[in-house]
């Protein structure tokens, strides 16, 4: 939320609406954690711990295959559970 445009309104309802963070537990999660989140984060955690995978673990999967199928809205439900089952 905080790289999307967020940051003012979480600063709110941090600051604004008087949360005690030691009282409580924050998980900030991400896919990515461009600097200016980080920054963002600590500025609330105080105690973070980060968890990062190797790079070699966060890779793309080169197994998976990627299909598009163009299907009518009526028939989507039908397609969902023949994928489902095959």
């Amino acid at each position: 939320m905080m790289e999307m445009g967020f940051e003012i309104q979480l600063k709110e309802i941090f600051d604004d609406y008087g949360m005690d963070f030691s009282q409580m537990q924050v998980v900030f999660a991400s896919a990515t954690f461009p600097p200016k989140v980080i920054n963002i984060a600590y500025r609330y955690i105080k105690q973070a711990i980060t968890i990062r995978l190797p790079k070699e673990e966060n890779a793309t999967n080169k197994n998976i295959e990627q299909v598009i199928q163009n299907v009518e809205d009526d028939d989507k439900l039908l397609r969902v559970f023949e994928l489902l089952s095959s």
